[in-house]
């Protein structure tokens, strides 16, 4: 059948790109030479609803407005900034990086591979509240990252939000991986330096690297009851006949259900943790993590014949099943546009904008808490983790 293509109403396109009074609030599109495009406009890639929503954390933003960002992809560190009609990146090693870092920034961001305007589109269609939503947040993609760092930063995860679980994931990079030089006069460097203390920058840690990491040396640094689970999962996988990368990687070529089982027989993963590295590193598309607050709006408005039963493991398929119904094979990049949008963050800057009139009314909003951070809580005797997002603890 073939799918049914809809004219992008020119207020999706532009409602984010401007203010009420049509002022630009993004920037021109040019950019200096140093800086290279990627060829995607903001409905297929937004920066700020992409980068520090709770899917990775190597990044952090450089500019108020969230519109440019400083990470490590691989063994590159890269600046990223956001146009009204463009994705640019800058590389700051000081070598200059690999000459295939665009395609391993394309394939970080699935660009080429899921066309989401057109998948927007349709679920526009299908669905009132992702299409109030998409409004306001288009191009937030799902990224494609190293399944090893993906395993690991969710296994950080458990009991922890967002700020705490990228300072433990950049820690480990500090302790196992290969230091990355960059180029301490880029504008980029400096700025980074001056917002967060350092301008050093870690590759991420293969398995082999992290063969040296012991539960002992992780407690010490801070990582606490996840420590044995860190040295317990570098185990399993470097046990695996094939090698734990290579296994981990075959895992793209199964379906959901087998994902899952085989990724829980890792020590500390359980079925939302799985579900994460599922949709953030495997190509599960359909994978959705099941939080507090996505039970919840899941039971308002896609399971109500799961209302008066407690979130629990053995209802998460049926949750599942009704995104993957309502959204299709692509429910979890719908989904993720739905969680942002609960952001109190992301809220904020809606109400600030003014693009939804109705953005906290309480009937249309996932949760109405002024909570911001993503949290998943799990009790240290539990294998599985169900997520709360939480206020940001200072530390």
């Amino acid at each position: 059948m073939r799918r049914k293509r809809i004219k992008v109403d020119p207020a999706i396109q532009c409602c984010h790109a401007f203010g009420t009074k049509g002022e630009s609030i993004i920037g021109n599109s040019s950019a200096p030479p140093s800086w290279q495009p990627l060829g995607t406009p903001r409905t297929e890639l937004t920066l700020e609803f992409t980068m520090n929503i709770g899917q990775s954390f190597r990044w952090r933003s450089i500019s108020p407005d969230d519109l440019e960002y400083v990470g490590v992809l691989g063994k590159h560190v890269l600046a990223l900034k956001q146009s009204d009609d463009e994705v640019w990146y800058k590389v700051l090693n000081k070598d200059g990086g690999q000459p295939d870092i665009a395609e391993l920034i394309e394939d970080y961001f699935n660009l080429g591979r899921v066309p989401l305007t057109a998948l927007s589109e349709e679920w526009c269609l299908v669905d009132p509240i992702f299409r109030k939503m998409y409004n306001v947040i288009p191009g937030a993609r799902m990224l494609r990252q190293d399944p090893v760092e993906c395993l690991f930063s969710f296994i950080c995860s458990q009991n922890n939000h967002i700020s705490r679980i990228h300072g433990m994931v950049n820690k480990m990079a500090s302790m196992y991986g290969t230091e990355l030089h960059v180029d301490e006069s880029a504008e980029e460097i400096r700025t980074y330096k001056e917002l967060y203390g350092s301008s050093d920058f870690y590759a991420f840690p293969t398995l082999d690297d992290l063969q040296r990491a012991r539960e002992d040396d992780l407690r010490d640094a801070g990582f606490g009851y996840r420590a044995k689970f860190i040295e317990g999962s570098v185990q399993t996988l470097r046990d695996m006949p094939e090698g734990g990368r290579e296994w981990l990687l075959q895992l793209r070529n199964v379906g959901f259900d087998e994902a899952i089982e085989e990724l829980c027989i890792l020590p500390g993963v359980g079925p939302k943790v799985a579900a994460c590295v599922a949709l953030f590193s495997l190509d599960k598309h359909s994978s959705i993590p099941v939080d507090t607050h996505v039970w919840q709006f899941s039971l308002k408005h896609y399971t109500p014949h799961l209302r008066g039963k407690t979130n629990s493991p053995k209802y998460h398929p049926e949750v599942q099943e009704a995104f993957v119904k309502r959204f299709g094979e692509y429910a979890g990049w719908a989904h993720n546009t739905l969680f942002i949008s609960e952001l109190a963050s992301v809220k904020k800057k809606l109400r600030e904008r003014d693009a939804v009139s109705s953005s906290s009314d309480e009937d249309d909003c996932w949760y109405t808490s002024d909570e911001e951070d993503l949290k998943i809580e799990t009790p240290p005797n539990k294998s599985y983790s169900s997520g709360k997002r939480i206020k940001s603890e200072s530390h």
